[in-house]
């Protein structure tokens, strides 16, 4: 039975590549709308790049900081919460919570050679990450004329976050209507993704006793984000209404991925304990070039209203990874390999295209002034709704590498979800306090056919097909944002 066993522990560390090395496949479920920070604007549904007059602008416009008036500094707290539902077998509903620091910032009047500037340095989160997802197969072998049943649970979540820190945001005034901006920014972050395979097979005999075997096998990546990207602004204001524009550069963010793996395997009751360090490779994603377009109306003194359009160029990208093209003289591709070349992998994402609507109101009361707010906006995702898709789960025996190489399929409408948001808070003369709420939701459907391949002496691959599946994966996110703001 020495080739069952080899089976059923292949067949594992294969499917180990579904979280840990296919990481270009679940980002396409991210929100890659990047949005500014701060409690007042996410309140306003991130219609904000025509306001852009408080300590959060450098995140939105740095064209707006020169509406700021004195020495500001800002900060909030980020409760983030996620729930997924999966209809593959076995898996439901998995929710997960993060908080943490959102934002930071101080905002500055400076005077550089006889002329006034805004400075403005701030650090906020590009995103909060959280992907939970699962599989259940049962599939028959056959070995010397008999046909063993083996099954696979396997579940993998992955939790993390992308932040960004603004070096030098600086903004100016050009006429008494017209002011520009521009600052540079560190992306940073990290990302924790963790992958259970529990494996068995069906009672068998092996000289006259009969076994069980089974194994375990918990594989984990820790994920290393970094990267840099420029943002310039142009804003137009009256006392009325003001236009704005804003440009953020393309860019790279590189992933540096640290593998490790645990095993326990169960053969003719012979246990075997391993933990490993396998190896650290880099994966870099080409974020595009985004364009945006805001508006905003004064209607009386009381309340302002305010328009935005963000347009991100994600379509025909491509993501940069250490692969193998033909892997030692064999026709599979896309096994990942610390050592190979980088080979560009294209993404099949779509355009974005995001629209922010938001309306502030504020009442004048005994206590401060009290800011209602209230926001809508839409969703658009990377990925869209895809049919045969063929997903090979690989295996290449001896050489630690684990990869899922995924067919072309067909993708049809693009995925595109909703949220809206609503905030309050009370201002006093030197401090403001404000908090929002935000609701976001998005789905995407996906069907295909799930192999799996491996190698034994690293030339020659055999294959099986595990079946199809047919799933669509929803996600709902909300957040609050609690917000403090003190005037010097």
């Amino acid at each position: 039975m020495k080739f069952r066993v080899f089976i059923l522990t292949g067949l594992l560390v294969g499917v180990a590549s579904l979280a840990v090395a296919q990481g270009f496949l679940y980002e396409s479920y991210y929100n890659w709308n990047f949005l500014g920070s701060g409690a007042r604007a996410r309140g306003m549904g991130g219609a904000f790049l025509a306001v852009s007059d408080d300590g959060s602008a450098a995140t939105w416009n740095p064209a707006g900081l020169p509406y700021n008036e004195g020495v500001q500094t800002s900060m909030n707290w980020n409760l983030f919460h996620a729930t997924v539902k999966n209809n593959p077998t076995g898996f439901g509903e998995a929710s997960g919570d993060l908080g943490n620091i959102g934002f930071w910032s101080f905002v500055a009047p400076m005077t550089l050679r006889e002329h006034e500037f805004v400075l403005g340095v701030s650090y906020y989160r590009l995103q909060d990450i959280f992907y939970e997802d699962g599989i259940a197969a049962e599939f028959t072998i056959t070995e010397q004329a008999i046909e063993v049943e083996q099954n696979l649970d396997s579940r993998v979540r992955s939790v993390g976050s992308l932040a960004a820190i603004n070096l030098l945001g600086l903004g100016t005034e050009i006429t008494s209507n017209l002011t520009v901006g521009g600052g540079i920014s560190l992306a940073l972050g990290d990302r924790k993704d963790e992958t259970v395979h529990y494996g068995y097979g069906e009672p068998y005999e092996y000289k006259g006793v009969t076994f069980v075997d089974s194994l375990i096998l918990k594989m984990t990546a820790d994920v290393d984000y970094s990267g840099v990207f420029g943002n310039l602004g142009c804003m137009y204001r009256t006392d009325k209404w003001s236009a704005a524009i804003t440009y953020t550069s393309p860019w790279t963010l590189t992933q540096e991925l640290d593998y490790g793996t645990f095993l326990q395997n169960v053969v003719h009751d012979i246990h075997y304990d391993a933990t490993e360090a396998l190896f650290i490779t880099e994966r870099k994603i080409k974020v595009p070039y985004s364009i945006g377009l805001g508006g905003s109306y004064r209607v009386n003194d009381k309340l302002l209203v305010a328009l935005d359009y963000q347009y991100r160029k994600f379509k025909g990208g491509y993501i940069s990874t250490q692969q193998t093209l033909t892997p030692i003289e064999d026709e599979h591709e896309g096994i990942t390999n610390p050592v190979s070349r980088f080979t560009d992998l294209p993404t099949g994402w779509y355009n974005l295209h995001q629209i922010r609507i938001g309306a502030e109101y504020v009442v004048e009361s005994d206590y401060g002034k009290i800011p209602l707010r209230v926001g809508f906006h839409n969703v658009p995702m990377v990925a869209g709704n895809t049919s045969g898709t063929m997903n090979t789960l690989v295996q290449y025996y001896n050489i630690p590498v684990f990869d899922i190489m995924v067919e072309p399929n067909n993708s049809e409408d693009q995925n595109m979800g909703i949220g809206f948001s609503f905030g309050a808070g009370i201002h006093w003369s030197q401090v403001h306090l404000d908090f929002s709420y935000e609701y976001e939701n998005s789905s995407t459907a996906d069907s295909g056919e799930y192999w799996w391949t491996y190698s034994s002496n690293g030339h020659d691959f055999s294959d099986f097909r595990l079946g199809d599946y047919d799933r669509e994966y929803k996600l709902k996110q909300s957040r609050v944002l609690l917000n403090f703001t003190g005037y010097f």
